[in-house]
């Protein structure tokens, strides 16, 4: 944290000029008195998308209930080189984008969070981890923000993280940076219950973990800013299938616009496909029927912006 900068307190808070106080990092205070000074996992709040906030603490083995607690690590690290513009120079923690989200170089995923077992979700449950390293405050949404936490047309911070409807996990779909199971414009068109939202989350969280193992760093930072290429038949995006149809319903662990530009190899081919079955089984046992059908049917809404196509 840098306290120099903007004026935190010993609990990483200040108060904003609408007399709001506020965390911009883990509140040591709050986090002590829950804990009675003992090293333990505690709920410090609850994210727009009704995901739990948890302090830095988390099993060693997130899969293991029975695994020790230690302190969770961000996977966010600062890059190497100068910036290319803005203020120049080399890249050194000072700015945001002075860092950039490192698959498996800590123990969390790109919204800093995790999926595990907790005290109150012994069964496990994705949750957010506030860290001693950038981000230190999670600064994107995993799940799908409640509209009561809009503040204009764009969503909080004026188009930042979640934007209108739903599925806007910190962007608009295929482009924004991360990875997407479902594009939104099938999330909309499932209309998800609340109860099915949380589970899709989850899964989309477990397949970018698998495809983290197939894929190479560089084959997974293209898929994340990967966008379908206006001129598809119809007004639609995307790159045609066979004499310029629409791209193909179903599920796609990786976007058809976005295979060609991975180079696969053979092995990698196999392993996707066997993840994209595996992944659709898991599915069908959120949806329903009629829903999986939807899913099949699914097409991009014609002369929709790229950022919502799949």
């Amino acid at each position: 944290m840098a306290p120099m900068f903007l004026g935190v307190d010993s609990s990483h808070a200040h108060v904003q000029p609408n007399g709001a106080y506020h965390y911009h990092g883990i509140p040591t205070g709050l986090v002590a008195a829950l804990t009675d000074g003992k090293p333990k996992m505690v709920i410090v709040g609850w994210a727009a998308d009704g995901f739990p906030i948890y302090n830095n603490l988390g099993h060693a083995d997130p899969k293991n209930a029975n695994s020790p607690l230690r302190t969770l690590k961000s996977s966010y690290r600062v890059k190497s080189g100068v910036r290319p513009s803005g203020p120049g120079g080399k890249y050194d923690g000072l700015y945001v984008n002075d860092y950039e989200y490192v698959p498996g170089a800590g123990d969390l995923d790109d919204c800093n969070g995790v999926f595990s077992p907790t005290p109150e979700y012994p069964d496990g449950i994705y949750h957010y981890v506030l860290t001693e390293q950038f981000p230190y405050v999670p600064r994107m949404w995993r799940g799908t923000p409640d509209q009561s936490f809009r503040r204009g047309p764009g969503g909080p911070g004026g188009g930042g993280p979640g934007g209108p409807g739903r599925g806007g996990r910190g962007g608009p779909g295929p482009g924004d940076g991360r990875y997407h199971l479902l594009p939104p414009f099938v999330i909309e068109q499932l209309d998800l219950t609340d109860g099915q939202q949380p589970k899709v989350d989850a899964l989309e969280d477990q397949t970018r973990q698998k495809l983290e193992t197939i894929l190479t760093a560089d084959q997974m930072q293209t898929l994340k800013s990967a966008r379908p290429q206006r001129g598809g038949q119809g007004g639609r995006e995307g790159p045609p299938r066979g004499a310029g149809g629409p791209p193909p319903g179903g599920l796609h662990v990786i976007p058809p616009f976005a295979q060609p530009l991975l180079n696969l190899t053979d092995r990698q081919k196999q392993q996707i496909d066997d993840l994209t079955k595996s992944t659709s089984a898991e599915l069908e046992k959120i949806l329903t029927p009629e829903q999986m059908k939807t899913l099949e049917q699914a097409r991009p809404p014609r002369g929709g912006p790229a950022g919502q196509e799949n």
